[in-house]
């Protein structure tokens, strides 16, 4: 599986083969806290650990220290998933 985007720009799981290969799996709150627990990501601002947020445009992962320290630190999934090498 690699992370593909459809027409509106919004990230799923895809088939290496896709679009060839049609299979594919969305993106969601369970899988994305799987990654994040996985990999331990951490605010880069407070290095409190990310967590999956719903908003207005789908999933992001946000700072788990919004109610002790204030921080507001999101990061989208395209970047998320993308690395920082993109």
């Amino acid at each position: 599986m690699k992370l593909c985007t459809d027409k509106e720009g919004r990230p799923f799981l895809g088939c290496s083969g896709y679009p060839q290969c049609g299979k594919k799996r969305p993106l969601n709150t369970a899988l994305l806290r799987d990654f994040l627990d996985y990999y331990r990501l951490k605010c880069p601002a407070c290095k409190e650990p990310l967590q999956v947020r719903r908003g207005r445009y789908g999933l992001f992962a946000g700072c788990s220290g919004f109610q002790a320290t204030g921080c507001r630190h999101t990061i989208s999934l395209n970047s998320l998933l993308r690395g920082p090498d993109s």
